[in-house]
């Protein structure tokens, strides 16, 4: 493990704990020299413990498909008289965790078809695949793109900024690193895995992803099922790594500032367009809606509380603005389970206001 420096430093490793939690795989792409494979490779470091637990494949055009599915054995051919297929270093490698596809975008067609197999393994529990974990310079348009796009979840265009001091200071730092602690082991990682979301934690989701689809669908960027399937694993598993429940009430933050990854984007100008599709849900207005009208209802609840003169008066200001946040928070909640939360504890507080006003 290594220091690496730069805010997008930061934002590579968010992005791969939200890639080993969920299984959703990765795309990391920006210009040469800035460290995209050299993150990919500190972070497996966390989650592969063992020789052949992560798997490197170096791409280019002359790479043969065999580095993707294996190869048989003849020496095995010659000692039994049995074809034997070798997929020890390969994507099919049973001891596999994360598989590093490096400079993926350079491969040829045969290794694409491979690697559209291999991302799709139907014949393994999905809970316990390993992630792939690509980079790449630029992204080619072609119709191998479409075909293998789709099965990377969480893409980044980085946008790196040189800071020179920075870098020369971490070259010659030798204190124990910070990047890459947030990373959990693989252990963890199946855990979460395994965990059902309750039915309160599924309704958060849905509540989150039914405004994303809606708003993804009016700017033209167009979802498809699986789209759905890995936006609903990076939130469910997320929330659940950082509240330490399945049993959530909302996403999580993180969890949802992590969709801002999850379309498969193949130039700048679209990663730009879903960003800020995005930030509709990763602002979390209800939540935000809901403090302020608590505050409200507890700034004014007090005044009547406090007041020997005009009780009534306040009683009757507060109705109307539990009246307004009532509306307004349905409005903006839709189907959001804290809703019905926060509309019994206002209207618990006008009772608790009205008992005082005919007490006095």
């Amino acid at each position: 493990m290594k220091n690496f420096t730069g805010k997008y430093s930061k934002e590579v490793e968010e992005m791969l704990v939200a890639s080993a939690v969920s299984g959703v795989n990765v795309m990391l792409i920006s210009p040469p020299g800035f460290g995209k494979t050299e993150m990919a490779l500190a972070a497996s470091e966390k989650l592969c413990e063992k020789d052949g637990e992560r798997v490197f494949l170096g791409l280019d055009p002359a790479t043969p498909p065999e580095v993707v599915r294996g190869a048989y054995d003849p020496q095995q051919l010659l000692k039994t008289g049995n074809l034997v297929l070798n997929v020890k270093g390969t994507a099919y490698d049973p001891e596999a965790r994360v598989i590093i596809l490096d400079e993926i975008w350079r491969s040829n067609d045969l290794v694409f078809a491979a690697l559209i197999h291999a991302t799709s393994d139907k014949m393994r529990n999905p809970l316990e695949l390993p992630v792939f974990w690509a980079t790449s310079n630029s992204v080619g348009a072609s119709e191998r793109v479409e075909a293998l796009r789709d099965r990377f979840g969480m893409w980044a265009f980085l946008k790196p900024k040189t800071d020179v001091d920075a870098i020369v200071k971490s070259q010659f730092d030798t204190s124990a690193p910070t990047w890459g602690k947030s990373i959990p082991s693989w252990e963890e990682c199946l855990k979460i895995r395994r965990e059902n979301p309750s039915k309160k934690a599924i309704s958060s989701i849905s509540s989150v992803l039914t405004t994303l689809g809606n708003e993804a669908m009016a700017n033209q960027m167009p979802i498809n099922p699986r789209r759905i399937t890995q936006w609903s694993e990076i939130l469910a598993r997320l929330s659940i790594f950082e509240t330490g429940t399945s049993d959530f009430e909302q996403c999580s933050n993180i969890a949802r500032n992590a969709l801002r990854w999850a379309y498969p984007c193949v130039n700048q100008e679209m990663y730009d367009k879903w960003q800020k599709i995005v930030a509709v849900v990763t602002t979390d207005q209800v939540g935000e809606a809901i403090e302020s009208f608590r505050g409200l209802a507890k700034q004014k609840f007090d005044k009547i509380v406090q007041s020997t003169t005009n009780k009534a008066d306040l009683l009757m200001e507060l109705g109307r603005s539990m009246g307004e946040a009532q509306t307004e928070i349905k409005k903006i909640g839709g189907s959001d389970p804290r809703v019905e939360t926060v509309l019994k504890e206002l209207n618990q507080i006008f009772q608790t206001a009205t008992k005082d006003v005919v007490n006095k």
